[in-house]
C-alpha cells in the first residue's frame, strides 16, 4: 500500500492501482458516499480508514 500523496482523490484513483482497485472493490453505495461527501484524502491509507469508517456506520 502506498503512502504516496495525490492532489485528490480522482488523481489517487487515476495513478494508483492498488487504490483503483480497492475502490472499485467497494459497494456502490460507500462510493457513491466518497464521491459525495467531497472529503480531501491524499493517500491510500486515508482512503481506505474513511471507507472503513462508512462500512462501519459513519
Amino acid at each position: 500500500m502506498s503512502t504516496e500523496k495525490y492532489d485528490s482523490l480522482k488523481q489517487l484513483l487515476a495513478e494508483n492501482k492498488s487504490a483503483y482497485d480497492y475502490f472499485s472493490s467497494l459497494p456502490e453505495d460507500v462510493r457513491e458516499k466518497i464521491n459525495a461527501r467531497n472529503v480531501t484524502m491524499q493517500t491510500e491509507n486515508e482512503m481506505r480508514s474513511y471507507a472503513e469508517q462508512l462500512i462501519i456506520g459513519d
